[in-house]
């Protein structure tokens, strides 16, 4: 272990990790004091159980399985949150500085909550929420869902509207905003926006209502089968009130050529060495070339662990454009410290911002504006 006795991502997880074993020990003097109580319960549950086993079937009592459930973890939530907790644990010093970059404090509680709930959920699965609850509870996030009301044969109603696409993606991208940060990081009026990561068009047809019929949206998405709806959605909801909306089938990368890509059928597809397909892919410099831009305003990507390679791809652009910036930061152990190294590299004196909009571990997204404008000054 490297870095200094009084890192705080360290102190971050040493706090997680006393909270997670004080909430497990409480529920498992909890769960053996109700075992008295339900002493009748129990030896009943046995005897059904004896019935039940030749059909392969166990009864619990509910009180178990609630403290069992509150213990249950994701394949991806349980892989990422362990990362980072060795991430941290082997080189707390690049955490500390990316903690020391953000502007303000809302970004730093972000980042507190970011380490604070991975390092208990590597513990203790979802019974991390019970200590680090999301910014937004999921009964909340339930009723969002509701209020896209019931789906049509072409898809969900929203404004003017009518996208079919998946309802998470829809909330988090056009109810939840989760990819502006208001009044400091934001697409404007006018703008370039690159949508790297476009699934089915959510995220572009939202750009396209910011910027305007002045400004422009480039929606990069590799997947044959998601480029279909896509296309769909940009032809079906275009508007003279909205920037047009230009489709690239192919992935973003630190190079051009071909790779391997995982269609998972929803919105985690992304490049992998197991994938079962072949996806063209490209870099940001080469897009802004081939479709002669002069220049960039807004970049987005979220694209499931590729951003690393994608910002490699896209460095020049950072430098000649300094386009303001929301990527996610979630999908890999390391992408925090990393994805904020290769934009600092890009861009000295940029500000940065940490936010987090959903119930769960995903969408953490961190937002970059470079120089030292007058809307930064509060900062």
């Amino acid at each position: 272990m490297t870095g200094s006795s009084d890192s705080h991502a360290l102190s971050l997880v040493e706090e997680a990790l006393r909270a997670a074993d004080g909430l497990a020990e409480s529920r498992h003097l909890g769960h053996l004091t109700s075992g008295f109580t339900e002493a009748r319960s129990t030896t009943f549950t046995r005897s059904l159980n004896r019935l039940a086993a030749m059909a392969r079937v166990h009864v619990a009592r509910t009180s178990y399985m609630n403290t069992v459930e509150s213990f249950r973890y994701d394949l991806f939530s349980k892989w990422t949150s362990i990362g980072t907790l060795q991430a941290v644990m082997r080189d707390p010093d690049a955490f500390d500085s990316v903690y020391a970059s953000l502007q303000d404090d809302a970004s730093r509680a972000v980042f507190d909550w970011f380490i604070h709930v991975r390092a208990a959920y590597s513990v203790m699965g979802k019974g991390a929420f019970a200590l680090y609850p999301a910014s937004i509870a999921r009964s909340d996030y339930v009723e969002l869902t509701s209020s896209l009301g019931k789906r049509t044969i072409r898809g969900y109603r929203v404004g003017k509207r009518i996208i079919d696409s998946d309802p998470s993606a829809i909330i988090d991208s056009m109810l939840r905003e989760q990819y502006r940060l208001s009044g400091l990081v934001e697409a404007e009026r006018g703008d370039v926006v690159l949508d790297i990561g476009a699934y089915k068009g959510e995220t572009a047809l939202w750009f396209a209502d910011q910027v305007g019929p002045e400004g422009l949206v480039l929606a990069m998405e590799p997947s044959v089968q998601t480029g279909v709806i896509l296309r769909q959605n940009v032809v079906r909801n275009r508007s003279p009130a909205a920037a047009p909306i230009v489709i690239l089938p192919c992935a973003a990368g630190a190079r051009k050529g071909t790779d391997r890509f995982i269609a998972t059928g929803g919105s985690a597809s992304g490049l992998g060495v197991r994938g079962e397909t072949m996806v063209a892919t490209t870099t940001v410099e080469a897009v802004v070339t081939e479709q002669h831009l002069s220049r960039v305003d807004f970049i987005k990507m979220d694209i499931e662990g590729g951003e690393v390679d994608a910002l490699k791809g896209a460095e020049e652009t950072l430098k000649r454009f300094t386009p303001r910036l929301a990527i996610s930061v979630y999908h890999r152990p390391n992408d925090l410290p990393d994805i904020v190294a290769l934009v600092r590299q890009a861009c000295s004196c940029c500000r940065l911002y940490l936010s987090h909009k959903s119930p769960g571990l995903g969408e953490t997204v961190l937002f970059a504006r470079c120089g030292l404008g007058e809307d930064d000054a509060h900062a």
